[in-house]
């Protein structure tokens, strides 16, 4: 659990300090050796005689908002200028299609190598490709989905068994 933990920590100065980064692990980090020392001393037993603390303040405090990610801002952003109603459905279908575009090595290199001006000169059409193709993807399982009547079965059972996984429990069923 040690080597796990300070692995963890070392990890955690790995990501990118501006929000829309990359995460550039090529210098891997490898654990050699672990320093184990006596941390402060304490005595924590519970003193005779002593009653119970008192309450704490009773102040109350406002829950502080859940932190958005950066596509959550950019979506509700737009939402705001252009009075849209993009929603959590389409946040996926955003992620998918950065998801495709990460797979292009010469588009990652572009952001790489450029600031963040410079590369939205040439972001456009790859990402207008990526929203074609991802339509066009979406489209053939819709397609296939609704006139082929096995697949559309195996698709249901599919779907059924990992909702059915992730809400329901499969200990349940044995």
């Amino acid at each position: 659990m040690e080597a796990s933990y300070l692995y963890g920590r070392h990890l955690e100065r790995a990501p990118p300090k501006e929000a829309g980064g990359t995460l550039d692990l090529g210098g891997d980090i490898i654990l050699t050796h672990l320093r184990f020392g006596a941390g402060a001393q304490e005595d924590v037993s519970p003193q005779k005689g002593a009653g119970p603390t008192g309450p704490e303040s009773g102040e109350v405090f406002e829950p502080l908002d859940p932190a958005m990610d950066y596509l959550s801002q950019i979506i509700e952003a737009i939402n705001e200028r252009h009075g849209s109603m993009l929603d959590g459905d389409d946040r996926v279908i955003l992620e998918q299609m950065l998801g495709g575009m990460a797979s292009d090595p010469e588009l990652v290199q572009e952001a790489k190598v450029n600031s963040k001006e410079n590369f939205l000169l040439v972001f456009d059409e790859p990402f207008e490709d990526e929203v074609s193709r991802t339509e066009t993807s979406n489209k053939t399982f819709f397609e296939r989905f609704f006139s082929d009547d096995e697949c559309r079965a195996d698709v249901v059972q599919g779907m059924g068994e990992e909702f059915h996984r992730r809400h329901g429990g499969d200990e349940l069923a044995a």
